[in-house]
């Protein structure tokens, strides 16, 4: 059978797009949650109907570890890190990331405020969620 070059070519940039085409959902897919880097504990948190999915209690590192929780929640809250006093706003379904180095070793509750509000202050209502206990070396 004799096929003209034109035709392989085309063939060949069908492919080639097929390829590609599968490829770049799995990047962007990827590219929401990047990969830890060395000396850096990555942990994914989800919430919902007011508390953290798969039953966790407690996230634990050692000192000087580089942390990222990254969150989704099924309402909008505020979240702090006492201790650290770091606090994040989360939005239904939106991930968001809370980065920080543990510098101080002890047990430190992350809680909620206000969920389901769009204006949380720390007067209201708040909930431990989950600790983070910090090891020494």
């Amino acid at each position: 059978m004799n096929v003209s070059r034109g035709f392989q070519l085309r063939i060949a940039a069908i492919l080639i797009c097929g390829t590609l085409l599968s490829i770049v959902p799995a990047s962007i897919t990827n590219a929401q949650y990047s990969r830890p880097t060395q000396g850096e504990h990555l942990v994914k948190l989800e919430i919902k109907q007011r508390s953290v999915l798969d039953g966790l209690k407690s996230i634990r590192v050692s000192q000087g570890e580089r942390i990222r929780l990254h969150w989704t929640s099924d309402e909008a809250v505020v979240l702090h890190l006492h201790g650290y006093d770091i606090e994040i706003s989360l939005f239904p379904n939106t991930p968001s990331e809370m980065t920080l180095e543990a510098g101080a070793t002890g047990r430190f509750p992350i809680t909620s405020h206000g969920f389901g509000a769009s204006n949380s202050t720390h007067h209201d209502h708040k909930l431990t969620l989950i600790y983070l206990e910090v090891y020494p070396n």
